[in-house]
């Protein structure tokens, strides 16, 4: 059984989120921007090594000359429907509103685009920062196990002082920045 109490060990997991998440969420945001980059070059790539560029050119023809024909047909019958007013009341919606659920180039383009960011995702998992977040991840469950595990505050402190000056680079308790100076044992 832990002798620390639950309220201790609630405090202490507090001060090494307090300490650990903005290292995270830094590197988080460097991970980020570097999947934006691969994703986007390997974007292009992926789209040529598919085959999936001719794919979407070739619809993107077919949905010019499509939506070109479609224009014309909407005008004309609009045109029609003003000639009578039998015509004019039985004028399908079709002719009048623009939704249309189809596959378009863009969807294509879309499913490539998100495709290519998942890839880039899992590469930058094996750069230096991918690691550098995985390694500070598993410092902040070490910590956890450490708060959990510990049978005695002082034991429990020293360990987790240990862990993030080693881990992290991080002090567990920053007497510089309060201007305190602990006496010398």
């Amino acid at each position: 059984m832990s002798g620390v109490q639950v309220r201790t060990q609630d405090h202490l997991r507090s001060k090494v989120r307090k300490k650990l998440e903005p290292l995270i969420e830094d590197q988080k945001l460097l991970n980020r921007s570097l999947v934006s980059e691969m994703a986007e070059q390997g974007y292009i790539k992926l789209i040529k090594k598919l085959g999936a560029d001719k794919i979407i050119e070739e619809l993107k023809a077919s949905e010019d000359r499509h939506e070109n024909a479609m224009r014309k047909a909407k005008s004309f019958f609009k045109k029609a429907s003003h000639t009578s007013v039998a015509y004019k009341k039985g004028l399908d919606y079709i002719f009048s509103s623009t939704a249309e659920k189809k596959i378009t180039s863009l969807k294509c383009e879309e499913q490539c685009r998100t495709w290519a960011e998942k890839y880039a995702e899992r590469e930058v998992q094996k750069t230096e920062q991918g690691k550098e977040l995985a390694k500070l991840e598993a410092l902040e469950e070490a910590c956890d196990d450490v708060i959990m595990e510990a049978t005695t505050q002082n034991e429990l402190t020293s360990k987790l002082s240990n862990l993030l000056s080693q881990g992290a680079g991080v002090e567990w308790t920053n007497y510089k920045a309060i201007g305190y100076k602990p006496k010398a044992k």
